[in-house]
């Protein structure tokens, strides 16, 4: 069971450094169940604070660490690391940065830093039945990410006379797709709690550099049908709070 792409040859470095394409994203959608197992956060002193645990059975699907709201210092060796591939080799990891395993009793991260563990469904291509498929001919996928913002406080007549780190903002994703009709595309599942994986390319498609799982989207289709011959589209938007994203292996 793994939800990493494939690792990527030294030769392709080049070509994966170079900025994505809008193109280059396919996503893929699931309603099999996926959730948070556990939140785990540094307070101090070598102590780590269970925040949340979640029910005590499984989902059935592959374990994924995840970096919290306000990111993460420094890396989680053998499990949250920097790909070789990599231009900018920091140490520091954004909300969101996931790698498969559990998350470690102890011995990461600076005070306040937390990580999420989550179990979601493995991805198997061709698989049948399968658990995943592809919403198909994606014209735009655009949102905001869950990410821990600043709060401005006033004090004379200085509106930000200082800033702290704020409340982390809802995450939302909105999708848009061409029509199916009732049996594909975006109305398949709205209405539904869905995960959703976004699969990220290079090179006009060939090389996989990364997948970024979205938990708990519950998308509701707004339908466009416009005269004569213009193309007839779903748009879904929906909020969510946990993500992962997981980036292919370089060769060694």
């Amino acid at each position: 069971m793994s939800l990493k792409p494939a690792t990527i040859a030294r030769a392709d470095y080049p070509l994966v450094k170079k900025p994505q394409l809008g193109g280059e994203i396919r996503v893929f959608t699931t309603t099999e169940p996926a959730g948070l197992i556990k939140k785990l956060q540094n307070v101090g002193g070598g102590l780590y604070e269970p925040t949340l645990l979640a029910d005590e059975g499984t989902y059935g699907g592959v374990t994924v660490c995840a970096v919290g709201p306000n990111g993460l210092t420094g890396e989680i060796s053998g499990l949250i690391t920097v790909p070789d591939w990599c231009i900018n080799k920091s140490t520091n990891f954004p909300c969101g940065k996931a790698a498969e395993g559990q998350v470690p009793a102890n011995g990461w991260g600076a005070r306040g830093e937390i990580l999420h563990q989550l179990e979601i469904p493995d991805y198997v291509a061709g698989a049948s039945p399968a658990l995943w498929y592809e919403i198909g001919a994606v014209t735009e996928s655009r949102g905001q990410l869950p990410m821990r913002g600043n709060k401005s406080i006033p004090a004379g007549m200085e509106e930000a006379a200082y800033t702290v780190p704020g409340v982390t903002k809802a995450g939302s994703l909105t999708v848009t797709a061409l029509d199916y009709g009732h049996e594909e595309g975006l109305r398949k599942i709205g209405g539904r709690s869905a995960t959703l994986m976004l699969r990220c390319y290079r090179a006009g498609g060939m090389i996989e550099t990364g997948r970024i799982f979205i938990l708990d989207w519950v998308p509701s289709p707004e339908m466009n049908f416009p005269t004569g011959e213009s193309e007839a589209t779903n748009s879904a938007t929906g909020t969510f709070t946990l993500f992962a994203a997981i980036s292919a292996d370089g060769t060694p």
